[in-house]
């Protein structure tokens, strides 16, 4: 009685058939209304009933002769209305109604892309075993599969299983992967990985996703790449990984995701430089700890004799230093041009560095490929340098002078 009310009261066809009021709807048709009037937006009452998810309202606007492709503003039908709305009966009585299936709205998409968009598995399978076509684009190169990748690993999988293509791309470069990588949603990348598609497929810079991710410092990425068991271990073709790649381009967040996903910690690179190196050069503390309580191996050298002891006096990074001694780190480790830690932090000007490595027992007289010692270095800085006079009286302080136990010539190594 209340259903019926609605329309005698309104008298529109399009309140009768939103509300599914079947009595309404034909006392509408007696009374003089059209079948396919427009309603509010341009909607016709049979666009309003399958919006609704109301399937018998729907047959009855059907066998009254409603249009199956009129469309609302925008360009929408019945067809996409019911699929965007996840109203599965709906969208197989107009199925089998004859609605045609690759009507385009206004921005391009059809019935299959709108399912997808909206995540709403059952009308994607719905369309694609009526025959939709897989792979239409609306204008912004979008298929229904990389719509899907925003929100439904479910419609994703299905698509797939059809045949939509895993690796297509808009104009813009856009695929299924950036996309759920960008929306974080992992279980779609999953998906992805499970329907064949090879997440660690190289880019023309020679990295992987997972490594491009870690090395912009893009923390959600990678989180997101971690949720969804992307491989960790990935390597470029200069040797990699996404950790290393983090921790050379200082990324502190991205670093600690991958620690805690259990990520390699001594990895190196094809020059040999690992995670603690990256940290120690960009001069965080927090990370370098982080990275020695998983494991980091502080006395590990570059191809060239670096050391992350090294890396942090080179850039003043005192607290760096005072971490890396704690671990003990071989103060007197001199790389390929006879450098040590001393000479890197008094070549570089840091006197809190030049007392603390001095303290830690670095030795004053070993000398580099110029045949020069850290006062020496030191010496060489401009005299308006603020830095370089406090180091020369630090290193030349009584006392504080160490001598090498063995020869400090150097043979140096190319």
């Amino acid at each position: 009685m209340v259903l019926v009310s609605l329309a005698l009261m309104g008298g529109r066809i399009h309140e009768a058939a939103h509300a599914g009021d079947d009595r309404g709807v034909q006392w509408a048709l007696s009374r003089g209304s059209t079948v396919d009037e427009p309603g509010p937006r341009g909607a016709t009452a049979l666009i309003s009933a399958a919006r609704a998810g109301r399937r018998t309202t729907s047959e009855l606007l059907i066998r009254a002769g409603a249009e199956l492709d009129a469309t609302s503003d925008g360009g929408y039908t019945a067809l996409m209305a019911a699929a965007a709305n996840g109203h599965t009966d709906c969208v197989q009585v107009l199925i089998d109604a004859g609605a045609p299936l690759e009507t385009a709205c206004d921005i391009g998409g059809t019935a299959l892309s709108v399912a997808a968009w909206a995540g709403n598995v059952e009308c994607v399978r719905a369309l694609l075993d009526a025959g939709a076509a897989r792979e239409p684009r609306d204008h912004s190169g979008y298929t229904p599969l990389i719509m899907a990748a925003m929100s439904s690993a479910a419609c994703l999988t299905e698509l797939a299983r059809h045949g939509a293509d895993i690796r297509a791309a808009t104009p813009d470069g856009a695929t299924a992967l950036t996309v759920a990588i960008s929306q974080g949603n992992a279980e779609s990348i999953k998906a992805l990985r499970q329907a064949g598609l090879y997440v660690k497929a190289w880019g023309p810079d020679g990295q992987s996703v997972f490594t491009r991710a870690a090395a912009r410092g893009d923390a959600a990425a990678v989180g997101t790449l971690i949720a969804s068991g992307a491989d960790t271990e990935v390597r470029t073709v200069n040797a990699e990984t996404p950790l290393i790649a983090a921790a050379l381009g200082g990324h502190a967040d991205c670093v600690r995701l991958l620690v805690q996903a259990g990520a390699n910690v001594n990895a190196a690179n094809r020059w040999l430089y690992t995670p603690l190196m990256g940290m120690a050069a960009h001069g965080n503390a927090p990370s370098i700890r982080l990275l020695l309580d998983a494991g980091a191996r502080v006395g590990l050298v570059s191809r060239r004799g670096a050391t992350a002891l090294m890396a942090a006096s080179l850039n003043g990074a005192l607290e760096c230093v005072d971490v890396l001694l704690i671990a003990e780190a071989d103060v007197n480790t001199r790389n390929h041009n006879g450098y040590t830690a001393l000479m890197a932090a008094a070549v570089n000007g840091n006197a809190a560095c030049t007392r603390r490595l001095l303290r830690a027992g670095a030795m004053t007289d070993f000398r580099g490929p110029n045949g020069m010692n850290a006062t020496e270095l030191a010496a060489t800085r401009a005299t308006t340098d603020r830095q370089r006079g406090p180091i020369i009286d630090i290193l030349s302080a009584p006392g504080l002078s160490r001598v090498a136990d063995v020869d400090p010539s150097f043979e140096h190594r190319d």
